[in-house]
């Protein structure tokens, strides 16, 4: 700010400071609020600009709106996925009359956009509605606009065709900034008209369209969403079919025409002591379950951004790997726990816990522990997969270590705990054996539950059929290079197609149905050694994968199987350290990312 004032007045007097370029001054300082912390530094900054720059307000008050709003809402900025609401938290802090004026001028053009028409299927990252719906949610929170006023503006755009989306998009973006609080301060009779607007307009498509903004709804209003309007007459134009959530698997070819759905991070919740290893999200609540190095493993709601419920604390233990399966009337989850205190020489084991209570998103019982005496104490159990086979079965692999009369081998143990009498007498249904060092991933396949794969150590990656101890072969050919050049450390797949990532810096796309030994139809190069993978499987995340490596998170693009888009880190946050643990969420409109932070990073598709 010095830099930019120069002295004013006659010799004789004091000089008065006057600001040199007011309009470059006021465009660095409103940059600045991308940075939440630097918000009272900055306003105070402005202040100064604006009361003490030598220049009048009608001259002041005009340019810090245009350039508010020229550089809050660019095309570069909206891409971006910042958040806007850093910015809006602005107003409130200006000196008058500027609040006056700014907020009377803002607050027309927020609404005039939105308002605007558009088809129901418009791109709401390439339009903005995202960024203008928030900065609309933030005036209403500072109750700039009346909530009983901004609720009846909602249920209007809600039933006109061309302004459902938008309507929808700013109920979400108001509930995300207010929660709760907007429920308590609003008539009920408006909220009730606001309910019964949005019921009577969903369509089947909206069901695809905004999954995650009636997902946001139906949790913090406790409303029951459902389409009144019948599939064969949908009242808007139906996007490009998408995949169920409980049919997740899908190909990557996509439409080429839809827009590539891009990441921005929008918050972070959980709390661990230390590292978080490995997380899961459960497909029937959609709780977000955690394990830790703190020997905590907890459940948490991405919508709430509190914790559901304490699954266990594992006391001397901890869990570096936990898998969730389904089958029947029981969900089950599995946490392979080592002791925290390595001088200690127990086995590793394998503990099972059972949901008690999933109509209430909480409530897990431990129902037995399997102790791992057949394996090496280090590594012992090295990773860990859970899928289910035929006839809901409920199976889980492990990659091991164990100990033989001619020396240490690398294997996979298949359990099924259908045929177990308890979980502590359980013993492996069947062991594989053609691993040559230890065995660092393993990956199911939803649309055939005998199929899985198998990384290795080195740099093999194995496909197996579970009903035969013998491999069907490996992907890649170490011969012309084809095959990774170290360790796999990550793998995915998705009906017939598999995703490695691997010490060697690669991540690798995979057609099975080109058989063994073929080279990948794809990978590309990140530039440092990767840590962990994750593929998309229902909706806006169908085809697309994220990777963690040493020093960052990478989203690349499938769909088109022309090759990886550019790798491009996702949108700028505070540094967490290494991520270790990647899901999607099970609707596929989120991405949860967790690690040396010791909080999960939530990602939205936008």
């Amino acid at each position: 700010l010095s830099q930019s004032v120069a002295a004013g007045g006659p010799a004789h007097e004091a000089p008065a400071p006057v600001v040199r370029n007011p309009a470059v001054l006021l465009e660095s300082l409103v940059a600045r609020l991308r940075d939440p912390m630097a918000l009272e530094t900055v306003a105070g900054e402005i202040r100064i600009v604006l009361e003490d720059g030598g220049h009048s307000a009608q001259e002041m008050n005009p340019m810090l709106l245009e350039i508010f709003m020229t550089h809050v809402f660019s095309a570069e900025r909206v891409q971006r996925g910042d958040r806007v609401a850093n910015y809006m938290a602005l107003l409130p802090l200006l000196p008058e009359p500027a609040k006056t004026e700014v907020r009377q001028q803002i607050i027309p053009k927020l609404l005039k956009y939105l308002t605007a028409k558009r088809p129901v299927t418009t791109d709401r990252v390439a339009e903005g509605i995202f960024a203008y719906a928030e900065a609309f949610a933030s005036i209403v929170r500072m109750e700039y606009v009346a909530i009983d006023g901004a609720v009846k503006t909602i249920s209007t755009l809600l039933t006109k065709k061309d302004n459902h989306s938008a309507g929808i998009t700013m109920l979400c973006k108001t509930l995300e900034v207010m929660n709760t609080e907007l429920a308590a301060k609003c008539n009920p009779q408006k909220l009730e008209e606001l309910r019964t607007a949005l019921t009577q307009s969903l369509t089947p498509d909206d069901v695809h369209l905004f999954e995650y903004d009636l997902r946001t709804i139906q949790n913090i209003l406790r409303w029951d969403l459902q389409p009144q309007q019948q599939p064969q007459q949908p009242q808007y134009a139906a996007m490009p079919p998408q995949q169920q959530p409980q049919q997740p698997q899908q190909q990557f070819q996509q439409q080429p025409q839809q827009a590539v759905p891009r990441l921005q991070y929008v918050t972070s919740f959980g709390n661990h002591d230390k590292t978080i290893f490995s997380m899961v999200c459960d497909p029937a609540t959609s709780v977000v379950i955690t394990s830790g190095q703190d020997g905590e493993i907890a459940g948490w709601s991405d919508q709430r951004l509190q914790q559901t419920d304490q699954v266990a604390s594992l006391n001397t233990d901890w869990s570096p790997n936990i898998d969730i399966i389904e089958g029947g009337s029981q969900t089950l989850m599995i946490a392979h726990t080592i002791c925290k205190d390595a001088k200690a020489q127990m086995p590793p084991r394998m503990k099972c816990f059972q949901r008690v209570a999933p109509e209430r998103g909480t409530g897990w019982q431990e129902v037995g522990t399997l102790t791992k005496d057949d394996v090496k104490l280090s590594p012992g159990v090295s990773c860990m997969r859970t899928f289910k086979g035929v006839g809901n079965e409920k199976l889980f692999l492990t990659g091991e270590m164990q100990s033989t009369p001619s020396g240490d081998q690398a294997c996979v143990s298949l359990y099924n705990l259908n045929y177990a009498s308890s979980i502590a007498s359980m013993r492996p249904v069947r062991t594989f054996r053609e691993h040559h060092e230890i065995v660092l991933c393993i990956a199911t396949r939803y649309s055939d539950p005998n199929v899985f794969l198998t990384g290795e150590k080195g740099n093999r990656i194995l496909l197996w059929d579970a009903r035969q101890s013998v491999s069907s072969g490996h992907l890649g050919n170490s011969v012309d290079g084809t095959c990774h050049a170290k360790g796999v450390v990550g793998l995915e797949c998705s009906d017939n197609y598999v995703i490695s990532c691997s010490f060697d810096n690669t991540v690798k796309l995979w057609d099975l149905r080109k058989g063994c030994g073929q080279p990948p139809v794809m990978e590309s190069n990140l530039g440092k050694s990767c840590v962990k993978v994750a593929i998309g499987t229902a909706g806006l995340s169908t085809g697309c994968a994220a990777v963690s490596t040493l020093d960052g998170l990478f989203f690349l693009d499938c769909k088109t199987l022309q090759g990886f888009t550019q790798p491009a880190l996702l949108a700028a946050r505070e540094q967490r350290g290494r991520y270790y643990a990647l899901k999607f969420s099970p609707s596929g409109d989120a991405l949860y990312a967790a690690g040396e932070g010791r909080v999960v990073d939530m990602f939205r598709f936008g």
